[in-house]
């Protein structure tokens, strides 16, 4: 019942949140959003964050963060960050030009949205990240595994992905979910509606 009431509340707010902000990926050379939906009246609200798709077709997947879920996203981002500066020196001092390795030791469950005709829905994605080196570019892969849509098992994605490529990368990306950005971003709003009053 309670997925099922989350759905609705997805389904009414997801495409009508608000662009607080984005972020870079020099990787995919690309420019990805972050949303947020309207805090409720306990103050519960959730970041949609656009990311790349592993299934070619998809444009559109946006991992979901609800607020009482940063702690242990930046968590797990900070802990990938740190083997990320280890593994790239280690690469760079021993010529390693060729690797892929998974983190297994660092994992985090979060929501992730997809589009397929329509809005689609796995709450309960496994998110990992894995170490590569591509044509001398270190990378940490921020990964989904394999999306199975909560209303239908048949409908399905390949996952999300987020490339960093830098320190930089990383602490730009763990900034999106500071908090200030979204109350200021409210307060904002707030005041505009404010000076067209009845």
């Amino acid at each position: 019942m309670k997925k099922v009431f989350l759905l609705i509340v997805l389904m009414t707010q997801f495409g009508f949140g608000q662009v607080i902000t984005s972020y870079n990926s020099s990787y995919f050379s690309k420019k990805y959003d972050v949303s947020v939906s309207k805090p409720d009246a306990k103050g519960k609200f959730s970041y949609y964050v656009d990311c790349s798709s592993f299934e070619q077709n998809s444009k559109n997947v946006n991992l979901i963060v609800r607020n009482d879920e940063v702690e242990s996203l930046v968590l797990f981002l900070t802990e990938i960050k740190s083997l990320y500066v280890k593994w790239k020196q280690t690469a760079i001092d021993n010529k390693v030009t060729d690797l892929d390795k998974p983190v297994d030791s660092k994992k985090v469950t979060l929501g992730v949205g997809f589009l397929y005709g329509g809005w689609h829905f796995d709450f309960s994605a496994n998110i990992s990240a894995r170490f590569k080196i591509i044509n001398e570019k270190y990378l940490m892969l921020v990964e989904s595994d394999k999306l199975i849509a909560s209303d239908n098992q048949y409908i399905t994605n390949k996952g999300m992905v987020i490339a960093f490529s830098s320190e930089e990368e990383f602490d730009n990306f763990i900034k999106i979910f500071d908090k200030s950005l979204v109350e200021n971003f409210l307060n904002s709003k707030s005041s505009k509606e404010n000076l067209f009053k009845e």
